[in-house]
């Protein structure tokens, strides 16, 4: 887990925003720097770059350009996470081939949900409207037509492979390839780790170099998200050293 507070003096990290973020109307510069995180602490990061130089950058919680990316496995998924996917479908809604790709991610304002076909080539009347499905009625039955969709969504419920994704007004199962690849990018730090790496864009006051003030802060996970620690078996003892009855 990510060491918090551990050689970053909590006083400075309290006093951050008085110290340096406090001095309105100082000339300030730009910084861009990357290293690898060490810690966290009341909203800031505590970040060692290439060269062992040690930066504190303060975060701003609301900014839409906090991003923590990386992989994952099946097990990071969750109900209310937001994915993003392509698969196939019938026009009714039934999945024809298993999702080998999918993306967590957090929506923004302009950020649309819902199912639109790959091409626009399948009309631009919906998916599955009552004037398709009456149309279809009438013609002789053939195997179902696949429509290649992009769908972007948030997890009603996941159980094993099988996801059932609430796309605008569109709830759609799926199911999950077993070695479905997983990425995420998202605005949120609590999952981040020690010996994540980290890229900083921000400004800081030219006599404070090392304290940032972020307006993009990238974290990109070192390892995989929802990977299960497998359980060590319980040592077994020497017989030949116990003592006998």
């Amino acid at each position: 887990m990510i060491t918090r507070y551990d050689s970053l003096p909590c006083i400075l990290l309290l006093a951050l925003p008085t110290l340096a973020f406090g001095q309105a109307g100082r000339e300030r510069m730009n910084v861009r720097t990357k290293g690898e995180l060490q810690a966290v602490a009341a909203g800031a990061l505590k970040v060692v770059d290439p060269d062992g130089a040690q930066w504190i950058v303060k975060v701003d919680p609301k900014s839409r350009y906090n991003v923590f990316q990386g992989s994952a496995t099946v097990n990071f998924l969750r109900p209310g996470m937001f994915v993003s996917f392509r698969g196939s479908f019938d026009r009714k809604g039934k999945p024809q081939a298993e999702i080998n790709q999918l993306k967590v991610f957090t929506p923004q304002e302009d950020s649309r949900l819902g199912v639109k076909p790959v091409s626009s080539g399948f009309g631009a009347g919906g998916l599955f409207t009552a004037e398709e499905e009456e149309e279809a009625k009438k013609k002789p039955a053939a195997q179902p037509e696949v429509l290649p969709l992009d769908v972007s969504g948030r997890i009603r419920s996941i159980k094993g492979n099988k996801m059932i994704v609430l796309a605008g007004a569109t709830p759609l199962t799926v199911n999950l390839a077993e070695k479905v690849q997983i990425g995420f990018a998202i605005a949120d730090f609590r999952l981040v780790k020690s010996g994540d790496s980290v890229e900083v864009s921000g400004w800081a006051y030219p006599n404070q170099p090392n304290l940032v003030m972020a307006s993009r802060v990238t974290i990109t996970a070192a390892e995989p998200l929802g990977v299960e620690k497998e359980e060590k078996p319980a040592k077994m003892p020497d017989l030949n050293s116990l003592d006998e009855f």
